[in-house]
């Protein structure tokens, strides 16, 4: 797949999930496959045996996805692999991220509601 075409698919994630078309659940993937980071995943609606994983290691700089396209198969791996694809790939990381509560941000409410 060439770079034009991740950065369209990463875009296109993006801005469903602002439109709220796509909806995110968080999972704690340390209890699941031992992987320390962040991991959020998604259904596409209207394509059922595609989901979509947005994930970071603790020694990755960058979120990557994996994407499950078909039931049989395993899911595939999408890297951004350039500075472009991994700006984009990160706003995405970082919306979806900001969808969930944090410590600091419970805290903050916590702080003003108390």
């Amino acid at each position: 797949m060439n770079s034009e075409k991740r950065i369209a698919f990463m875009e296109k994630l993006l801005v469903a999930t602002k439109e709220k078309k796509i909806s995110w659940s968080r999972l704690d993937m340390h209890l699941k496959i031992g992987v320390r980071g962040k991991c959020f995943s998604c259904d596409i609606p209207g394509i059922k045996s595609m989901k979509i994983m947005l994930m970071t290691e603790n020694d990755s700089e960058y979120p990557y996805l994996v994407i499950y396209y078909d039931e049989e198969m395993p899911g595939s791996e999408l890297k951004a692999e350039n500075p472009e694809e991994q700006s984009t790939l990160l706003r995405l990381f970082n919306y979806v991220y900001n969808l969930f509560p944090t410590l600091e941000t419970s805290i903050d409410w916590f702080l003003e509601n108390f």
